[in-house]
């Protein structure tokens, strides 16, 4: 993981130094943006083989705006997602009280997003974006640690046993289908939201062992996110 986070950053410094060298400063094609962002997200899973609840969480992140025309821009990301969620369980096998478990989910995401002005005015753009979003690293973590020890329902799983990251030597990698809304003010600040569509599953890497049903499901989310432009 921290491999790929290195090489994000190091993109993205490239792209504001290219965007600095060849932008609206230098009176160049091209102009670029770096910001800050901050949202909630709200999150949204349906594995075949858990029982889940939508909860909200947080991301924080990095942007940069490249503007590619009046019309056009190019926004890639970094961001930190924190999402939760509820998963439903019991306190042992013959419990017959359902009760809700928090969980939060941790990864990283790198959208790259090409964004239209559809509406612009002198202060204001508004605009559309869609691209894809891939997220790296997928680990549960238990946010209610007086129920560790119960079982998750239906096929009575072990709460700890949902660290999708142990085992592999690979760092889970999953792709979203994002599209979105923005208003842009300024070009210093923005908001926006963003609907991501699960396209993998990143059920697969499941540790949870349930034969015969071989875990399976989508993951997708929502962003609200509001962004402010320094450099």
């Amino acid at each position: 993981m921290y491999k790929s986070l290195t090489f994000s950053l190091i993109f993205l410094a490239f792209i504001n130094v290219f965007g600095q060298r060849y932008g609206r400063y230098n009176n160049g094609i091209f102009s670029g943006r770096i910001g800050v962002t901050g949202g909630a997200t709200y999150f949204m899973s349906d594995p075949n083989y858990l029982e889940t609840k939508s909860s909200v969480g947080f991301s924080l992140g990095l942007i940069y705006a490249l503007e590619l025309s009046d019309s056009f821009d190019l926004f890639i990301g970094l961001n930190y997602n924190r999402h939760n969620l509820k998963l439903l369980g019991r306190e042992n096998s013959v419990a017959t009280t359902i009760e809700e478990i928090g969980y939060n989910l941790e990864n990283f995401s790198v959208p790259v997003l090409i964004n239209y002005n559809y509406y612009v005015t002198r202060n204001s753009d508004f605009g559309i974006s869609i691209g894809p979003t891939t997220d790296f690293g997928y680990k549960y973590n238990i946010v209610d640690s007086e129920k560790e020890s119960y079982l998750l329902t239906p096929f009575n799983i072990n709460t700890r046993n949902l660290n999708f990251n142990a085992g592999n030597t690979n760092i889970p990698i999953n792709l979203f289908l994002t599209i979105g809304l923005n208003a842009q003010y300024l070009d210093k600040f923005m908001a926006s939201v963003r609907y991501h569509h699960g396209l993998t599953n990143p059920h697969r890497n499941s540790p949870a062992s349930i034969p015969p049903v071989v875990p399976n499901g989508t993951d997708s989310y929502v962003t609200l996110k509001f962004t402010y432009f320094f450099l």
